[in-house]
């Protein structure tokens, strides 16, 4: 039926390409939802770091800074006594209870990252995500067809709720990387600072910074979650909607990868990938290298 319907509607006409500016603009801005989807996602797991960095600073505020500060007392008064041993002690000592804090501040933030806690944004996107590229994928076969089959329309969803619920796991055990990452920084961190007596303004630098990093994992995480997401479900309804076909389509900007940048405009199957492509020479497909933002562009013209 695709195939009549080819004739029909492209009869005469030369094949379609992705070739001037404003198609690329268009595409573009079409597909804009999914990167605002990335980034809704990724407000959800900053949420998350903020709650994680109030509960490690008053953590140290209350619990942390005061065991630095009496270290550093009495170790002071150690180095003047010159006992090699009782500094060993000393630090010890200090060390047990820093370790102990630190468990309790790990089992908060543990808390914080349940899946329970994370379970009703993740449907949410997941969601929004399957909505995005049904509809892009119908929209091309409109735009390129000139008429969605009724056959299509009834079996564009076949196999995307068993995608939904792997992607659903999967995301829940990427997420706790952020929150992993970040206790292993203060483990170490917490630990050098007091071997080293730094002060508790320095330590508190550190806490930013390490809260930071986190933010920009979050960013990291949201981006790819949702483009191995897409390029599953794309890859699903391209075979549903018998596309064989797809264009790549990049960004257009100075941070779009090199090896992917001479990608742009050239076709391949859905089911082989850019073979090759990949920075180990692997096939890669738009969104399944890290913070990948190229596109698919369904082809249902060949």
């Amino acid at each position: 039926m695709l195939n009549i319907l080819k004739n029909i509607f492209h009869k005469n006409q030369s094949t379609i390409r992705i070739r001037t500016q404003a198609e690329i603009d268009r595409l573009r801005t079409n597909y804009a939802a999914v990167d605002t989807i990335a980034e809704e996602y990724a407000r959800v797991l900053k949420y998350r770091v903020r709650l994680m960095e109030n509960t490690m600073n008053e953590a140290f505020v209350e619990k942390i800074a005061p065991i630095f500060q009496r270290y550093q007392r009495e170790a002071r008064l150690a180095t003047n006594d010159a006992d090699t041993r009782e500094m060993k002690r000393l630090l010890a000592r200090y060390t047990d209870l820093l370790e102990a804090e630190i468990a309790a501040v790990i089992v908060a933030i543990n808390a914080l990252w349940e899946p329970r806690q994370l379970r009703a944004a993740l449907y949410a996107f997941t969601d929004t995500v399957n909505e995005a590229s049904r509809r892009y994928m119908l929209s091309a076969m409109l735009e390129q067809v000139g008429y969605i089959p009724q056959s299509y329309q009834q079996t564009v969803d076949n196999g995307v709720d068993e995608i939904l619920d792997d992607s659903e796991d999967d995301a829940l055990d990427y997420v706790p990387v952020i929150a992993r990452e970040y206790q292993e920084r203060i483990e170490t961190g917490l630990l050098e600072a007091l071997i080293g007596m730094a002060t508790a303004a320095y330590v508190m630098s550190q806490l930013d910074e390490w809260a930071d990093m986190a933010m920009r994992k979050s960013d990291f995480v949201a981006v790819n979650v949702t483009g191995e997401l897409l390029h599953e479900l794309d890859q699903q309804r391209a075979k549903n909607l018998d596309c064989e076909m797809f264009e790549w389509l990049t960004m257009k900007d100075d941070k779009v990868r090199d090896h992917h940048a001479v990608l742009l405009g050239k076709r391949f199957k859905w089911t082989e990938g850019a073979k090759g492509a990949g920075v180990d020479g692997q096939a890669i497909w738009p969104g399944t290298e890290f913070r990948c933002r190229c596109k698919a562009v369904p082809v249902f013209d060949e």
